[in-house]
Parts: C-alpha cells; structure tokens; sequence
C-alpha cells in the first residue's frame, strides 16, 4: 500500500464493488494485504461488511492458497504491475481493470477486465458461484504464465536477447 494508487484502489474496491458482491454471497470474505494502509483505508474496511485489513504479510503465498480470487483493481498507474504477475502466478483467478492488467498477457488470463464497479461485482459473484471453474481457469492462466514470467522464462529471454 506504499503507493497511493494501490491505497485508491483498495478504498474503491470496498466502498463501490464490495457492498454488491456481499449482498449476492454474503459469507465472502475481503482481505487485503500490503504493507503500510493508510489510516483512511482502515477506517473504511472497519465500517465495511467481512473486510479485513492485515497490511504486511511474512507470507504471502499462504494468502493466495487462501484465496480463490485476487483482485487487480487499479485505477491509475503505469507499467506492468507485478502484484498481478505474482496473483496469476499463484493460481488464484485474477479479477482486474484494464490498468490493473495492462501489459500482462491478454483478458483470456484473467477471470474478468472491466472498469466497472458493476462488472467486477459480477465476476467476483460469479467466481464465488462456480469456484471449480475460476480454480481451473486459475490453474491454466497460472500455466501459461510461468511461461512467461517465471524466473527460468526470463534468463531464457535474456540470454538470447543478450545472445549467451
């Protein structure tokens, strides 16, 4: 949460998309993780329905194994945002915007790219609703993804970008 657009993102997360994916499935749980929330953010997640904030975490993997989606919700930012390279690699099926995402693959890795509250409400609902078809989505997009992104895919790419 070092970041302001990531603190934004989490505020926007509850107060606009949250409230409709707790009506629809109401034991759904939010956790978000990143070190250093703002005073603002924390205050919103305490007033919010099954929210919790946890800041840093020693372990993040054991919250991706947790978690059946993650979310990649950005509304401002450039370049690629690693957070979304190390949810896809996870497993976890990724919900995002289009900001949230750009530059990482294409939509068909990500259970759903939408900048609307609406949308992502649905996708998150959805996920929840079939959780053995966004696991096997996950599970594929993670597939594909280490091809790209995993340590090995990249000394590849650079000793024959570097001709080694």
């Amino acid at each position: 949460m070092h970041r302001p657009e990531n603190d934004t993102a989490a505020v926007r997360l509850i107060e606009q998309v949250w409230p409709m994916v707790i009506q629809k499935v109401p034991d759904a749980r939010l956790r978000i993780v990143g070190a250093n929330p703002s005073a603002h953010l924390i205050q919103v997640a305490a007033r919010a329905v099954r929210v919790e904030v946890l800041g840093y975490v020693q372990n993040i993997e054991a919250e991706y194994d947790r978690s059946l989606v993650a979310f990649a919700t950005l509304w401002s930012g450039a370049g690629v945002k690693f957070k979304t390279i190390d949810a896809l690699l996870s497993g976890c099926a990724v919900i995002g915007t289009t900001i949230g995402v750009e530059g990482i693959g294409d939509e068909s890795w990500f259970w759903s790219v939408s900048n609307s509250p609406e949308a992502l409400a649905e996708a998150t609902i959805d996920a929840f609703c079939n959780p053995e078809e966004a696991r096997k989505l996950a599970s594929a997009s993670a597939e594909v993804a280490r091809g790209f992104y995993a340590q090995k895919a990249q000394y590849a790419a650079m000793a024959e970008l570097y001709d080694l």
